[in-house]
């Protein structure tokens, strides 16, 4: 568990000292600028999103993002933007998913601000369509997934030795493999650094709070005869403070869809269900004598103990090393560990309304309460016990901790050269293994707290349990007071799992020009890339004997899933081919095309199946001028379900967001049809015709989730059209406009428990009302198993249902030019996405939804955060000889909420934030830098907690997509040597 060890007091003193660190760099910067200090600008483009998508090396290889073929004059039709090392730096990005997720093209997928619902990771999510469809690589070779759920934990990257950022959008199997649905991201990173490079950076909110450090340490230098080796050892390390949601005053209290203070029927003191309605005990403020039920009174605000942002501490350590013995023959390897921990906290663990057993002479219930409970023969079994549905929160546990430790390790050697005038050749071999071990903490045992409930008179008069088993304690839910300490160690239990994962990849490509291959009204050959690849995957997640007994009332039942794999074979092809060549209206018209052949085995859990998998692109490219120059590109992409997707067996999973239930407050009473559905999913037809079956509790629903060895793979059709502006009379300026379409068939997804509830009562889709189960006992979506054994909720299972569709254009436009004077510069930069559509549609019977411009219950399907129909980030870096001063402007378009979502807050306007900072060179060897995010202090937008999935919705707002924490402050400090 990471610990914020730093007393409140020193951590506001910490801030505050940052805060004027912060204000005086600025100070100084205005005034060496203002004084015209000579110093070298240190500050680099923020970002390149122009067509380039080669960026030689001083010396060594091409990394080419897009293409296998290593020909700089040649341009893939691929639309690739590219984030400078310095823009990462001027924002302080210290884990490199932060920035990314408020790129235009990407919609926030786990982070720093994701709590309930963290696996510990943080990945990133192109489009929207899914962390599983981007495809994330390093130095362009595929990095492990983080488990077996497929997605790459973006912590596992080193920021010390990032070069640049490639990012290209649309379907790239045929140049990569499968799971590059969406695109792919490119960690580009520095091989050839010579000499030393240090960072260090520290960062805090104005509130004092949110604290972030980061150190890093890299050194290169060559070796051998002739300086033919080279060797990159580094090293980094990131602490990041949590903060609570009780530290901000829009998510201190839980609100309704109404705006209203609002919270969990799991309370404290204790709450019941019993046939004539909900009692609380009355903690004495309230008539009707302390500790005696009483109409239900006070719901437990859960947002003070949630985490905002959660807490990071990461050690990352990276090596790179080549020896080119000649032209024809550069042996390179790379190796990295990187150990993360990661710590959430969510609302203590309750009884969570489950139905327990409680005798007639049970010593802890007074008169007055024994007879409300035994005085209704409605309650009561055939021994004379009643059930009786209780929700007491045991605050006394402080909160249920999932800590996470991380281990990711990662190994390529191979072979590459040059023979025969323009072939490339590259051999290699890589490993990678990912484990995590996630430790579930201060959850109640199911069995030990029915056992410790059902409390009756011992031969000494004192109470025991009526089982004394196990060393049993008696509890008592039936006060206002505290549970003793010894009952509580016997009801609370904690679980465990563990993740492996190992990624084996070995091929070999060979690229070069043919020279055979030339159109007579072209001055350049054709250029190939013929290759082969073999991948194969493993992976298992093991259970402890408490997590896997689904006896863990609120971690639920833990998903054992035995070692299971895949393997594919592949080849692939590539040609990029000029046709015509500085001829009128057509300087350059160039063709490429790919495509793949891929042969999979998946060893599942339900026996092996193999499939075969052909992916190809066909695209173009034309400049009529200098300066001008049209693309197009038709990619077929395909992504086989991973290992979770295929094995994980149906459990009880936790809850969902689900505004209503159709079937409590009496709304079947005079409703057959209603009445009918409500008692065909399993509740007493007693609760339903006499209208007293509760609602759900804080929004929320229990879910059963898991896999599906039936699953088939996912193919996608992408198309991408645009073109590039590279004036001659304005030098200096570069504007990209590309519309883009993406159609994803057989999308594997679960649809959200609102949905299933509405496509169910509302549209009547049989399908989706099998898919309910209500507790035999109470009627309701949440308590204890059944009598068969299944869980009361809602049922969402993976299944090829979907068909997702989604369209818009990205825009952007860079512009540098020379100030007077020696040095200075000015220049401005913006990249903005407009989506035009985002839809869905899960199953032939279910109605179409578009979620572009939308956030809320019916999305959450797909896309658990808003998607606003426009975003951009625009910059503006003024480089005055040696000074470099950066303002950046982020901006998020208005939102509206969908049809599943009724809530007061129904609109998000657009929302706008402003950062600053300032960089300059103490001397060669020193670089300081300081600025300020959202300067303004803007604050989230507030919805209430029943909008969206509960990994979204947080606080009140969406912390992935709106600045949770407020103005924050950082400075840095960078040696060259």
């Amino acid at each position: 568990m990471i610990k914020n060890s730093t007393p409140a007091r020193r951590r506001l003193h910490i801030g505050t000292a940052l805060q004027s660190l912060t204000l005086v760099g600025l100070g100084l910067g205005m005034a060496s600028f203002a004084t015209a200090a000579s110093a070298q600008a240190v500050q680099g483009a923020a970002t390149d999103t122009t067509t380039a998508t080669t960026t030689p090396a001083p010396t060594g290889d091409i990394v080419v993002t897009g293409s296998r073929i290593q020909r700089p004059d040649l341009q893939s039709s691929s639309p690739v933007a590219t984030i400078s090392a310095g823009e990462l730096k001027a924002t302080n990005t210290v884990t490199a998913e932060s920035y990314l997720s408020s790129s235009p093209q990407f919609v926030p997928a786990a982070s720093s601000t994701t709590n309930n619902g963290n696996g510990g990771t943080a990945t990133v999510d192109l489009r929207g369509l899914g962390s599983q469809r981007t495809l994330v690589l390093v130095n362009g070779r595929r990095m492990v997934p983080s488990d077996i759920g497929g997605a790459v934990d973006i912590n596992a990257i080193p920021t010390v030795l990032i070069k640049r950022v490639d990012v290209l959008t649309g379907g790239a199997s045929a140049v990569y493999g499968a799971d590059a649905i969406s695109g792919v991201v490119n960690f580009v990173l520095d091989d050839k650094l010579e000499g030393v490079r240090a960072d260090a950076s520290s960062q805090v909110t104005g509130h004092g709070d949110a604290a972030q450090y980061n150190a890093g340490l890299a050194a290169g230098v060559k070796f051998g005869n002739d300086d033919a080796g080279h060797i990159v050892i580094a090293g980094q390390y990131t602490k990041r403070d949590g903060v609570y949601q009780s530290a901000r005053a829009y998510s201190a209290q839980n609100l309704d869809a109404n705006l209203k203070p609002s919270g969990s029927s799991n309370a404290t003191p204790t709450v019941i269900d019993i046939n004539s309605g909900r009692y609380q005990v009355n903690d004495g403020n309230q008539a009707g004598g302390t500790d005696n039920f009483v109409p239900y009174y006070k719901p437990y605000n859960f947002n003070p103990a949630n985490y905002l942002q959660v807490p990071l501490e990461r050690y990352n350590a990276t090596a790179l090393a080549s020896y080119k013995f000649s032209d024809a023959a550069e042996l390179y390897a790379r190796g990295s560990y990187t150990r993360s921990d990661v710590t959430a906290i969510l609302a203590p663990t309750a009884t969570a309304g489950f139905n327990f057993t409680i005798s007639p002479n049970n010593p802890f219930l007074n008169a007055a309460n024994s007879a409300l409970i035994f005085g209704d023969p409605k309650n009561l079994n055939a021994d004379g016990t009643a059930n009786v549905g209780i929700r007491r929160r045991v605050t006394e546990t402080g909160g249920r901790i999932q800590e996470f430790t991380n281990d990711t390790y990662f190994g390529i050697v191979g072979l590459r050269g040059d023979f025969a005038d323009s072939f490339h050749y590259d051999v290699f071999a890589q490993y990678g293994l990912a484990k995590r071990h996630e430790a579930l903490l201060n959850d109640l045992d199911y069995n030990r707290t029915a056992q410790a409930i059902n409390a009756t008179v011992g031969a000494n008069g004192t109470p025991v349990c009526a089982n004394p088993a196990n060393g049993c304690v008696p509890v008592n839910l039936f006060t206002s007071q505290p549970i003793s300490a010894a009952a509580l160690s016997f009801i609370t239990a904690n679980g465990a799992q563990d993740n492996r994962y190992t990624q084996f990849v070995t091929g070999g490509s060979l690229s070069g020009d043919l020279n055979f291959l030339q159109s007579p009204l072209a001055d350049k050959p054709a250029a190939v890339a013929l290759g082969a690849e073999y991948r194969r995957e493993t992976g298992s997640q093991s259970v402890d004997a408490n997590y896997g007994s689904g006896n863990l009332i609120y971690y639920g039942q833990g998903t054992a899933v035995p070692n299971a794999s895949f393997d594919v074979k592949e080849i692939y092809g590539e040609l990029q081919m000029p046709l015509v060549t500085d001829r009128p209206f057509v300087r350059a018209l160039n063709f490429e095309g790919g495509v793949r052949y891929s042969s999979y085995t998946n060893n599942t859990v339900a026996g092996r199946n193999k499939l075969d998998a052909v992916t190809y692109k066909l695209g173009g490219d034309w400049s009529p001028v200098e300066g001008v120059r049209f693309r197009a590109i038709f990619n077929r992409a395909t992504r086989d379900p991973n290992i979770a997707e295929l094995n994980s067996p149906i459990t009880q999973a936790g809850t969902d967001v689900l505004a209503t239930d159709p079937c409590a407050n009496g709304s079947p009473q005079g409703n057959a049809t209603l009445a009918a559905k409500c008692i065909a999913q399993g509740a007493p037809a007693t609760l339903v015709n006499s209208g007293v079956i509760q609602d759900v509790t804080a929004n929320q629903t229990n879910i059963n989730a898991g896999g599906n060895p039936a699953l088939r793979p996912e193919t996608a059709n992408t198309l991408t059209a645009g073109a590039v502006f590279s004036p001659r009379f304005l030098r200096g300026l570069n504007v990209t406009v590309d519309y883009y379409r993406m159609k994803v068939n057989n999308y594997i997804a679960s649809d959200g428990s609102q949905d299933i509830v509405n496509q169910c009562f509302n549209n009547n889709i049989s399908a989706y009302c099998s898919l309910i189960v209500r507790n035999n006992i109470s009627g309701q979506l949440s308590g204890s198993p059944n009598a068969n054994g299944q869980f009361p909720g809602v049922t969402e299972q993976l299944i090829n249902v979907a068909t997702l569709k989604t369209s818009g254009i990205d825009v952007s436009a860079d512009y540098r030019f020379t100030l007077p004077g020696d040095g200075n510069s000015l220049t401005l930069n913006m990249a903005g996405t407009y989506v035009d559509s985002y839809t869905f549609n899960l199953g032939a019977q279910a109605t179409p939804i578009n979620c572009a411009g939308k956030f809320g219950n019916s999305c959450a399907a797909v896309s658990i955060n808003p998607i606003p129909r426009w975003k951009h980030q625009a910059s503006a870096v003024l480089d005055l000889n040696g000074i470099a001063i950066q303002g950046r402007w982020r901006y998020v378009g208005p939102v509206s909420a969908d049809a599943g979502t009724p809530i007061l807050a129904s609109r998000i306007p657009s929302y706008s934030y402003i950062d600053t900072n300032i960089s300059f060179d103490v001397n060669k060897q020193y670089t300081f830098r300081v600025g300020v995010s959202n300067l303004f202090n803007i604050n989230p937008p507030i919805v209430g907690g029943s909008a969206g999935s509960s990994g979204a919705n947080s606080g009140n707002t969406f912390p992935n997509v709106y600045d949770a924490l407020g103005r924050t402050f950082f400075a840095g400090i960078s040696l060259k040597l």
